[in-house]
């Protein structure tokens, strides 16, 4: 019963649906564009209905319906409640279901902010955006029905979550991206419908702006949330594996920071117009790339869904959007002609720069990530690229680009500005200090290791010495809390820079066999491994080891790792044990029983490992606070 509620609903949205896309082409074609203020009832009422059916079937995950085939191949009477309720988004009827909720109270939201827009690019972009998501409930309804009953002999009990999936991280990280990836939709909406209504008017992109920062923002904390459940989840002591859904997030947060500077210029120098119309393009094509491709189990991934034949269907609806925003943007671009001279030594010039840079780097990673499956299509081959092929390819263009940081801070607009020479004296001085540091961390000098940390050097003190020399401080608190969030947002990404250099090149690894009362030795720490424990959870049974860490002679902490199994699936999973600290991280993750009292383990030392999740928090926050300060004036 609760199935066919939750299937009417969605019927009931997509009827909503199409009744606003009569009413859009209606006043489209009488040019009656003051009757859109209308469309607000049944968008309210599309969005009404999708967020019952999301209550519906987590209702049926909480009282254990497994009439339900969404619900019995991903979930279990003894799993704990709050992953019955994200079991929702663990496979991919639910999760493209949330997608679609998400998607439509971004268009909600923008039509409530729609401001000053004219009424009839209002008409436009709401047309495009309801097209968009018939396209995708059409989809949903037929082939990916998370409302599917089980007929005949009804299941007992369910197959239970992956148990990779149990845990904090599934509560968090994926809502995060999909918030992420459904955002980009409004600055892609705008884009062609500027291009359809062949009008630019300057202050549309003021207003467009805080649209392209919010959906960065759950984007760049969605990465941030995932890198840190692979660290302390995979037990492999690593923050990024170079996965097709990892590059999946990566890709367009790269391009969702062009995106920003395309568009920074764009509101400044009232240029560069046609560059921001087809970023916002490329970069809401990209997250459907990572949503439709990956999650449907088409590229091979740790985090793919089981694949289908629905994977076709959801290529076929991937090449229409691509191939129609191409055509709409070639047959309408040209009446875009507004130039803007660049000056060699000025902000715009270094920030083109960069975006090139941006755009090269991209196109490795796409180029890497789904080549081995265009070659396994076509040519029957298997092939492999893995994590050496991008940190050749990827990482030094991305350590080019952060050479420009500080320099583009410094710069003015449109003038042919020398930089005060200072700033290249504290290029200098980053060098040196970088090449001072690895030689401290390694005798044996590495290239790469004194460029990573040069570069995070050189973006911490180049950018403190932007925020000095302009003197912030005598502008109003509005301006002066505006460039404060510039200035460390471009920060955060030396703090980036330097967590993953330093982690990269100078973290300590020991596979061992430990018996109970040996210890084990890293630099100054020694691993005392004192008993083994037992503990039984509401669906699995673990062994925890202990393990006392002794620092110059004074015990410093007990550490706890487990090996879980769990009850239903059979599988086994390493739940790891973290000392954290600002500059270091212990880390011990337990494997196999390999005799009576003796086990395999894999300890680590990390330095300045926390330092990436903190650059990133930091970096979505600055963003935050500054699309917070900015608000109004965006609007107006």
């Amino acid at each position: 019963m609760l199935a066919d509620f939750g299937l009417l609903f969605l019927i009931l949205s997509f009827f909503f649906n199409f009744f606003q896309i009569l009413i859009l082409l209606y006043i489209y074609i009488t040019n009656n564009f003051s009757k859109v203020v209308y469309i607000i009832y049944p968008l309210s009422l599309q969005l009404f209905f999708l967020f019952f059916s999301i209550i519906i079937l987590v209702i049926s995950f909480l009282s254990n319906d497994f009439s339900i085939l969404y619900v019995y191949l991903n979930s279990n009477s003894s799993l704990p409640i709050i992953y019955k309720i994200c079991a929702l988004w663990s496979a991919h009827e639910g999760s493209f279901l949330l997608f679609m909720f998400i998607f439509v109270l971004w268009s909600l939201l923008f039509f409530i902010f729609k401001s000053k827009f004219d009424s009839k690019l209002v008409t436009i972009i709401m047309l495009i955006l309801n097209i968009l998501f018939l396209i995708f409930i059409v989809f949903l309804l037929f082939t990916s029905n998370p409302f599917e009953k089980i007929y005949g002999n009804l299941p007992i009990d369910g197959m239970d979550l992956n148990p990779l999936l149990q845990d904090i991280g599934l509560v968090i990280h994926p809502p995060l991206l999909y918030i992420g990836y459904a955002g980009f939709v409004i600055p892609f909406v705008f884009s062609l419908s500027v291009l359809l209504n062949r009008k630019i008017i300057l202050n549309y992109f003021n207003f467009i702006y805080p649209w392209i920062l919010m959906p960065f923002v759950f984007l760049t904390l969605g990465i941030v949330i995932g890198s840190w459940w692979a660290y302390y989840e995979l037990g492999w002591g690593g923050w990024w594996f170079w996965d097709p859904v990892e590059n999946a997030a990566l890709i367009p947060w790269l391009s969702s920071i062009a995106l920003i500077h395309a568009f920074s210029i764009s509101k400044v120098r009232f240029g560069f117009f046609k560059l921001s119309l087809i970023l916002s393009i490329a970069t809401f094509i990209f997250c459907l790339l990572g949503i439709f491709l990956v999650r449907s189990g088409v590229i091979n991934s740790v985090h793919a869904f089981a694949s289908n034949n629905r994977g076709i269907y959801l290529i076929i609806i991937l090449l229409f959007v691509f191939f129609s925003s191409i055509y709409i943007y070639i047959v309408n671009y040209k009446f875009i002609y507004r130039k803007i001279f660049l000056s060699l030594f000025s902000k715009e010039s270094v920030l083109f720069i960069n975006i090139i840079f941006l755009l090269v780097s991209i196109f490795i990673i796409l180029l890497g990530t789904y080549y081995p499956s265009i070659v396994d299509l076509f040519f029957n081959k298997k092939i492999s690229v893995g994590a050496p092929y991008f940190n050749f390819t990827v990482v030094p263009i991305l350590c080019i680009i952060s050479i420009f940081i500080p320099f583009g801070l410094c710069l003015k607009w449109v003038k042919n500005d020398f930089i005060n020479k200072n700033i290249f004296y504290i290029f200098i001085f980053s060098l040196i200090l970088g090449l001072l540091i690895s030689y401290y961390y390694d005798k044996d000098i590495i290239i790469f290791s004194i460029l990573g940390i040069s570069a995070g050097i050189w973006i911490l003190l180049g950018c403190s010495y932007y925020g000095f020399h302009k003197n912030i401080f005598r502008f109003n608190i509005i301006y002066c809390i505006r460039q404060l969030c510039l200035i460390f947002s471009h920060m955060s990404v030396g703090i980036i820079i330097l967590g993953i250099t330093v982690s990269s090149f100078y973290s300590i690894e020991k596979d061992i066999s430990i018996k109970i009362g040996d210890k084990v030795n890293i630099l100054n720490y020694d691993f005392v491994f004192n008993k083994m424990l037992k503990k039984e959870g509401s669906n699995y049974i673990s062994d925890i080891a202990e393990f006392v860490v002794i620092k110059n002679n004074k015990e410093l902490t007990c550490m706890y790792p487990e090996k879980r199994i769990f009850y239903i699936s059979g599988i086994s999973m390493t739940e790891v044990s973290i000392y954290p600290s600002l500059f270091y991280d212990l880390y011990i993750a337990l494997g196999k029983n390999i005799g009576a009292d003796n086990w395999s383990c894999r300890i680590y030392y990390k330095p300045f490992i926390r330092w990436i999740w903190f650059g990133g928090i930091s970096l979505s926050l600055c963003v935050l606070i500054n699309f917070l300060c900015g608000f109004r004036r965006f609007r107006s």
